[in-house]
């Protein structure tokens, strides 16, 4: 795999499993920038299963494309900083508000507890919504966006 792939490529734990979650993070870690978790894998296994990757020393993308109303994403947001996830999704179809106060309490709680300030994507393609509230990326497998599969080769 070229560098840009490893330093690119995430790979999704969907598994119900800790241990199956553990033994492809194992053999699997030397290959990719980070690791999704999903809402198999968290609801399963719950939280611990983030803290094991991290403290680990792998990256986690925390897939649970959240949405509710404002203030209970802004919370999970926090909640999702303090686990130390590098990448978290929010739902677009929230709205603006949703994603505007949680891109604002992430901001608040990573600055003033010293953490390292998880990017926030969105977990749907609208793409002109998430920019309004301030998203910067969004997330796709390769069956949705086919030309990517080819980048990552070696």
């Amino acid at each position: 795999m070229t560098d840009l792939g490893k330093n690119k490529l995430i790979i999704a734990l969907d598994v119900d499993t800790a241990q199956r979650a553990r033994e492809l993070f194992s053999s699997l870690r030397d290959f990719a920038a980070m690791f999704k978790i999903g809402m198999q894998l968290f609801t399963a296994v719950g939280p611990a299963i983030v803290r094991e990757i991290i403290n680990a020393g792998g990256r986690v993308f925390l897939d649970l494309k959240y949405h509710d109303i404002p203030n209970t994403v802004a919370a999970a947001g926090v909640e999702a900083a303090r686990l130390g996830v590098s990448i978290f999704n929010v739902h677009t179809s929230g709205g603006t508000a949703m994603m505007r106060d949680t891109a604002d309490a992430v901001a608040t709680v990573s600055r003033c507890e010293c953490l390292e300030r998880p990017k926030i994507i969105d977990g749907n393609w609208r793409r002109e919504q998430s920019r309004a509230a301030g998203g910067r990326s969004r997330a796709a497998s390769c069956r949705q966006r086919p030309g990517w599969r080819g980048r990552l080769a070696t």
